[in-house]
């Protein structure tokens, strides 16, 4: 029998499976939120499976929000192949979308446009954007990320997966643009931001070259 990991030895991994306290499976996991000066979990976002909500048929066209913010305080363990909540099933179905559609401020013309609209039986939609359930100072990893070296917008590669040892976020494994880059592990030490699906590393040339694969064996120039 395994042993369910303590809170303390948590090993998040993009992909796993995420159940309920009763066992069931709700969704699967696809982004790590941490603190943006400590790069701790403060929470993880789930893809909510569609039928959990009765939206099957509406999630396939987007009509319906189908990424889930849960706080850490709520993850009771993590593996690298399973999520358990400390939340039952009737629970995660209220938490708050992980983004939501935020109005943008009228101007004044378009605002008149709106009023003339909705006065004569139109039904007029603001013009807005997405905004992210997440703690002030946060920022997000996911998979498919971009990874740029400092900020003279030279791409790495793309996060694959994110690593954890005792449970604290030790580095991320990224998969090196071009033939035969494979996959290197980026340390933690060198996360600067992350920004519009991109994260940032402050790491020189040089730094780069010395990266190691994400197996562990020594790596050549990247």
């Amino acid at each position: 029998m395994t042993e369910t990991p303590a809170v303390g030895e948590q090993d998040f991994h993009f992909g796993a499976a995420v159940h309920a306290d009763d066992g069931r499976e709700v969704g699967t996991l696809v982004r790590l939120v941490v603190d943006g000066e400590s790069w701790e979990p403060v929470g993880i976002v789930v893809h909510e499976r569609a039928r959990l909500t009765g939206h099957a048929l509406g999630s396939v066209f987007g009509m319906f929000p189908d990424e889930v913010a849960v706080p850490i305080d709520s993850v009771r363990s993590a593996t690298r192949e399973r999520v358990e909540l400390d939340l039952s099933v009737a629970e995660f179905r209220r938490l708050p979308p992980y983004l939501y559609e935020q109005p943008a401020p009228e101007a004044p013309a378009r605002a008149t446009a709106a009023s003339l609209g909705r006065a004569a039986g139109f039904s007029v939609v603001s013009a807005g954007h997405q905004v992210a359930d997440k703690p002030a100072g946060a920022i997000e990893i996911r998979r498919a990320d971009s990874v740029m070296v400092g900020h003279q917008g030279r791409r790495l590669g793309r996060v694959h997966d994110v690593v954890f040892d005792d449970g604290e976020l030790a580095g991320a494994v990224v998969r090196v643009d071009g033939e035969g880059g494979g996959e290197v592990l980026v340390p933690v030490r060198f996360f600067d931001r992350s920004d519009d699906g991109a994260l940032f590393v402050a790491m020189s040339e040089e730094q780069v070259v010395q990266l190691r694969r994400a197996d562990g064996e020594s790596d050549g120039p990247v």
